[in-house]
């Protein structure tokens, strides 16, 4: 009889947590999408990174080219290791909700304020929407002032280490 109790309450508990789940979706209004414009260089300035890309759309896919330039006067002076750097092309409707996105992962290494990171996104047309296309992009980073030493697991948890964290990305609504 318990075991039957216990089932049932598991059964229920899943299904709501489908339900949950299901009906959120992820907004990027508040990162100020720009309009897909075919062949046309747009530029996308945010907090700590600026985009420069050209879209088009070829053979039932969205690609987005371009790069993007980190904004060296408002990044820690002492920031010389890119320990983490992910950024993401989002392409949503009219309203900010995603349709598709893409991410980019680049690999750790030294961080030159004058370098741009190139970057492509090949975006599947799965989305079958009446609705005009807009793009826009996040980012994920992680400053630090030099490479960090193997003997240190947990860099975030050691005393005296200067770590600097930015993210820009959609949000769950």
């Amino acid at each position: 009889m318990m075991h039957m109790i216990r089932h049932r309450v598991f059964v229920f508990l899943y299904a709501a947590m489908l339900l949950v789940s299901g009906c959120s979706t992820f907004n990027v209004r508040h990162l100020a999408p720009h309009p897909w414009s075919e062949q046309k260089i747009t530029y996308q300035n945010m907090k700590f990174w600026n985009f420069e890309y050209m879209c088009s759309h070829e053979q039932n896919r969205y690609q987005i080219t371009g790069n993007a330039h980190p904004c060296s006067d408002r990044l820690p002076v002492w920031g010389k290791w890119l320990s983490e750097l992910q950024l993401t092309v989002y392409l949503c409707d009219p309203n900010g909700e995603v349709l598709a996105s893409r991410t980019m992962r680049i690999p750790p290494g030294l961080f030159s304020r004058d370098r741009s990171i190139p970057f492509g996104f090949d975006v599947p047309d799965l989305l079958r929407v009446t609705s005009p296309v807009s793009v826009t992009f996040g980012y994920r980073m992680v400053l630090l002032p030099c490479w960090p030493s193997p003997k240190q697991k947990n860099y975030q948890k050691t005393k005296d280490v200067h770590v600097f964290f930015a993210n820009q990305g959609a949000l769950r609504q």
